[in-house]
């Protein structure tokens, strides 16, 4: 399995969507054009490598773009909290602060949280 796909799957699914009941989808707003210019060079190659890869596996085109806003947003957190390290230095350690980042920065609810790194145990 490539790096990029390992750590994906460590990431847990992140989304950049968050529900809440009665009001539907609230977008957040943590990527931003200027800020996805800038991250590490590195990890822009690692992600466009492993979406060619979901694409020679047939995925569908909202599986692609899921995958890709989710790692624009891990690449995010990188970027801002990690001095914008590559995904092939991080540890443990930044995996689990991110899972606060998404508390935190996405609203995403303990519950979201849990059973997203649940699935990354499959």
């Amino acid at each position: 399995m490539c790096v990029i796909a390992t750590a994906y799957v460590a990431i847990m699914t992140l989304n950049y969507e968050v529900i809440i009941m009665g009001r539907g989808i609230v977008r957040n707003n943590i990527t931003s054009p200027d800020i996805l210019a800038n991250i590490n060079p590195e990890n822009q190659k690692l992600k466009r490598e492993f979406l060619r890869y979901l694409r020679s596996l047939k995925r569908s085109d909202g599986t692609v773009r899921t995958y890709s806003n989710d790692l624009d947003i891990f690449f995010t957190f990188l970027f801002n909290e990690c001095d914008n390290k590559s995904i092939i230095d991080c540890n443990i350690r930044d995996f689990v602060n991110f899972q606060g980042y998404l508390l935190d920065e996405n609203n995403n609810s303990p519950a979201r949280v849990r059973r997203d790194r649940k699935s990354t145990r499959k």
